[in-house]
């Protein structure tokens, strides 16, 4: 099974930076127009509220092969029918509706992906209008949930590296040596998601998820215990890379952006909700499913 390790300590800094330049060790060719954001204002930080966070306003779910079905992920939901809308495989908000709950078929049901989507059981929905990713875990809306939040839909992936001077920044911040650094996603012309990677310490691992906007970063820490076969996840390889997420949504809220992010492993997706608070990148939610075939 998938071990997933991590210890959340996310900090948020007020600072001028250069938002992109060359990433550390990359080549001075590897960007050729770059933009350069400069912002100045105090160093602050901001205290972290309750969000109130309803776990039940969004689940996780996976698809049959069509698309057109789809299987939530947790075994538990008080009231299935509130959940209204998904998003297609181009990125549009479609409908929804519950049918049932479907019976699985006794030992045959723990994979839960399109391939045995016949013999799983759970919460069975069907898309009413359009189809969804049936290669990727799937999100799932309530009215409530959408009712105070924005839906970012034209994101894209992002081509520029963190500038020296950011990586500078969290080098400070985190008080250790960084490896490397990789885009993850560009939400809009000023805010985007980063991949930072930090020189293994006394067999500690650590890597951060870095949201970087002109005047903030925003990052989560996690940490876990080197091994070369599987530091994050089995068969690994003690390495973090962007190959191994999937941006599921990103949406806004009166809080600031939140991001539903699957991970990749050998044998499964872990998939998280992280939402921006205050000081803190903070995990709503999170759920996991087994996708390893015989």
């Amino acid at each position: 099974m998938t071990r997933t390790k991590n210890i959340s300590l996310v900090i948020i800094l007020f600072l001028p930076f250069t938002l992109f330049g060359c990433s550390l060790g990359a080549k001075k060719d590897t960007v050729k127009n770059k933009s350069t954001i400069s912002v100045k204002t105090e160093f602050e930080e901001q205290p972290s509220v309750d969000l109130h966070f309803d776990e039940y306003s969004i689940i996780f779910g996976f698809s049959n092969e069509t698309g057109k079905n789809i299987l939530a992920i947790s075994d538990t939901l008080p009231e299935p029918g509130i959940y209204k809308k998904t998003i297609s495989d181009n990125g549009d908000l479609i409908p929804i509706d519950f049918v049932k709950q479907k019976t699985g078929v006794e030992d045959k049901d723990y994979q839960l992906t399109y391939y045995n989507f016949s013999n799983c059981g759970g919460y069975l929905f069907e898309c009413s209008d359009g189809i969804v990713n049936y290669k990727k875990s799937v999100v799932m809306l309530s009215d409530k949930f959408l009712s105070n939040r924005k839906y970012i839909k034209n994101v894209s992936k992002e081509k520029n590296p963190l500038g020296t001077d950011v990586l500078e920044q969290i080098k400070i911040l985190k008080h250790k040596e960084i490896k490397n650094s990789f885009p993850l996603v560009k939400i809009d012309n000023n805010r985007s998601l980063y991949i930072v990677n930090f020189e293994i310490v006394n067999d500690t691992a650590m890597f951060s998820f870095v949201l970087v906007s002109p005047n903030k970063l925003v990052t989560k820490d996690n940490i876990a215990e080197f091994d070369p076969y599987g530091t994050w996840r089995v068969d690994d390889g003690g390495v973090v890379n962007p190959e191994m997420f999937d941006i599921l949504a990103v949406f806004e809220s009166k809080f600031g952006i939140e991001i539903a992010i699957n991970w990749i492993g050998a044998e499964g997706d872990y998939i998280e909700y992280l939402i921006e608070n205050g000081n803190q990148l903070e995990m709503g939610k999170n759920e996991y499913r087994y996708t390893l075939p015989n």
